[in-house]
């Protein structure tokens, strides 16, 4: 038996133990802290290039070792990072709505910003919605989020983001991500004009612009699912979608157009046939300038795919 082997099984227990715990509340992994951790790797070429001016051969079995040993570090170091739960599972927070804005006759313009580490969003609008511009409510395992709501006489800003102990915000369960440890709720007024600034590390998000006057979207987005239900709409929108890997579904109304330029490395492009002009990476509605309204989409996408379909 060599050292290598030795040190690649010692990490494969380790972690195995460590995510086991996870699962059962015992103890939180943080992917607040993963992300954070992969602004460093940078450290891997310093060490290739120390490993080389040295005068050592790199091998496939050096690469997969050291990859271990770092997973290893990141899984210990979120575990010294949290609180230990030994008495049993975390108990999960539901929050009651929270209601901001005043309506008037005539809607202000709003400006959403959401920024969190992982997790699942649902946002959409709401016709009862007559006692304020925008209700909100969180449900997970860790504190609310911080939330700042500003007003004037035509706008409003919304800024939510994780709360945690740094900028990328709160902790997200690592055994429970699949399941939506944290989940956002938004609930705009029906037919209020929104610009939303979306940064998110991992999870799914759900935007129903069915009801809503969306004048811009840009996301930020690592890896998940995007789904998107666009409008009826007057004029033009624009929408930035930038994801590393995950799936991207959009629902276009019969008499919306769409002009969407998808740059992708790893994917493919789905749509009807009878739907979608193709030019290149290209895609959009015959005459789409003609109809009521259009959206210009541009999505950049690592790995995965897009798909659109007929409302």
């Amino acid at each position: 038996m060599n050292s290598h082997s030795v040190v690649k099984g010692l990490v494969l227990i380790i972690a195995g133990i460590l995510i086991l715990m996870s699962n059962q509340g015992m103890v939180r992994i943080s992917w607040s802290y993963f992300f954070n951790l992969l602004n460093y790797w940078p450290i891997l070429l310093i060490a290739l290039g120390i490993a080389l001016l040295l005068g050592k051969r790199i091998t496939a079995r050096h690469v997969l070792t050291g990859v271990l040993v770092l997973f290893l570090i990141f899984l210990l170091w979120t575990a010294a990072a949290s609180q230990w739960y030994l008495d049993g599972p975390l108990e999960r927070i539901s929050g009651d709505w929270q209601y901001y804005g005043n309506p008037s006759e005539e809607d202000p313009i709003g400006t959403v910003k959401l920024k969190f580490p992982a997790g699942k969003l649902e946002l959409n609008a709401v016709s009862d919605s007559s006692d304020s511009l925008v209700r909100t409510r969180f449900s997970g395992y860790h504190e609310e989020p911080r939330l700042t709501f500003k007003e004037g006489d035509k706008w409003f800003s919304l800024d939510i983001r994780g709360n945690g102990n740094n900028e990328t915000g709160y902790q997200v369960n690592f055994g429970r991500i699949s399941e939506g440890t944290e989940v956002w709720q938004l609930e705009f007024k029906e037919g209020i004009p929104i610009e939303i600034d979306l940064d998110m590390g991992a999870g799914d998000v759900d935007l129903d612009f069915t009801n809503l006057d969306l004048r811009s979207l840009e996301a930020n987005l690592g890896a998940g699912n995007v789904n998107i239900f666009l409008g009826d709409l007057i004029g033009e929108a624009q929408m930035q979608i930038n994801l590393a890997a995950g799936n991207v579904t959009i629902w276009v109304p019969e008499d919306v157009g769409i002009y969407m330029t998808v740059n992708d490395l790893i994917g493919n492009v789905n749509y009807p046939d009878d739907m979608l002009i193709k030019n290149g990476n290209i895609y959009q509605t015959p005459d789409y300038v003609s109809k009521k309204g259009y959206y210009l989409i541009n999505i950049d996408l690592a790995a995965g795919n897009v798909i659109v379909k007929e409302r």
